[in-house]
Parts: C-alpha cells; structure tokens; sequence
C-alpha cells in the first residue's frame, strides 16, 4: 500500500544521505553491517547537550572517521576523543563524558551495543539506561526504549510526530501508536523500524538547513 510504501522510502531517503554517519572502515564505500545500533541515538544525545543536534552529528562524523568503532573510542585516552570532537563546546567534558558511559555499557553487557535491551521488558529497559547516562532526558530515554523493546508503542517527541505528518507517514489525527501500526503493516523488521525512529528524532532536533538560513538572512549591505 502507499502509506507502507512511504515509510520504507523514507528509511530509505535517511540510509542513501548518510543521516547516521558510518564508521571509518565504511565511509569510502564499503558496506556497514546493518541495522545501526542505537547506541548511535543515546551518543548523539549527549554530544547535543551543550549544543544542537546539528553540531552533534557533525561531531558524530568526525568521530566516526577517526576511530573503527565504539569499541576504539572506549579503549582510547579522552584527549583522543576531544580532539575528535572538537570544536564541539565542552568538549573535553563530553568526551569525559563519553568515555564514562561506554565503559559503564562495557561493564553492563560485555559488548558497545544496546541491543542487549531487546531482552528487557520497558520498565528494566528504562532503568538499565538511566543507569547507563544519568544525564539522558526522559524523552531520550522513552525513543530508545521505543526503538529496543519489541512492540512497545513509539513514544515519538510532539516534533517527531509532526515531521512523520509532514513526511506523509501519518495523517493529521495520527499518533505514536498509528505510526507503530504503519510500520508494522509495512513488515519492515523491528531494527528497521527503531532505525526510522531514531531518524526521525534526530531530524525533528536538528536545527534548520543551511539553506533555510540562507534564505530567511538578512542581505548584506553593499559596500
């Protein structure tokens, strides 16, 4: 159907722009094992905590060609890290930050994924990420229980919601739960799914394009 249909493209649209950046040993062609993890969500998440989500993905690039996985940027000293980031604002506490948080996943599941999750009903998932970053927001913690707990309705943020009615996933009285039906009538699977989510609240976040601003600036005077 059309509506099933948009979803799968829309995915589709965020997988061939890069919206999530790939690691260093894809990024010049070759194929990243799929589905992203959502650890990619919780990490943008913090990198956006003293800026915007805009800056936050730009930082999560340049980490990205800079170490091979989570993994590297755990094992790595936080002055590595920083300067990965930069110039991102605080970046050395981020990078503290970082670093903390993985070693706490590490010790918490063995492994830098959050798909250990899946196996967690909402209430557990809910506390093993609190535990995981503090710092997350409650609407953070929501997406990504949404995202890893299997038929958890998604608990899309209010401007989420409106850009998945913008994008034609969802009619003008579409809700979170509307847009868990969609996407489970497109039978995407649920990592598929998760990564639509994540997509869509990253994008929701972010602030307007380059272009947009270019637009709506002011012209400059003539000299």
């Amino acid at each position: 159907m059309a509506s099933e249909n948009k979803a799968v493209k829309q995915l589709a649209e965020y997988e061939k722009n890069s919206f999530l950046p790939a690691w260093k040993p894809y990024e010049k062609g070759g194929v990243e094992p799929q589905p992203r993890d959502a650890l990619d969500y919780l990490v943008a998440v913090l990198l956006a905590e003293n800026s915007d989500v805009g800056a936050a993905l730009s930082a999560l690039r340049r980490l990205k060609a800079a170490f091979m996985d989570y993994n590297e940027v755990r094992a790595a000293r936080w002055t590595e890290v920083a300067r990965a980031l930069a110039p991102l604002p605080a970046v050395e506490a981020v990078a503290r930050q970082m670093v903390d948080m993985l070693f706490r996943l590490f010790d918490d599941c063995g492994a830098m994924s959050l798909r250990y999750l899946t196996l967690k009903n909402a209430a557990e998932a809910k506390q093993r990420l609190t535990k995981l970053e503090p710092a997350l927001s409650k609407d953070a913690v929501q997406t990504l229980v949404s995202v890893l707990v299997p038929n958890a309705a998604p608990l899309l943020s209010p401007a989420a919601l409106a850009l998945a009615k913008k994008r034609g996933l969802l009619g003008a009285n579409g809700n979170a739960a509307a847009l868990r039906k969609l996407l489970t009538d497109a039978e995407l699977p649920p990592e598929k799914c998760g990564e639509l989510i994540l997509c869509l609240e990253l994008e929701a976040s972010a602030p307007k394009s380059q272009a947009t601003a270019r637009k709506t600036a002011a012209p400059k005077k003539k000299k």
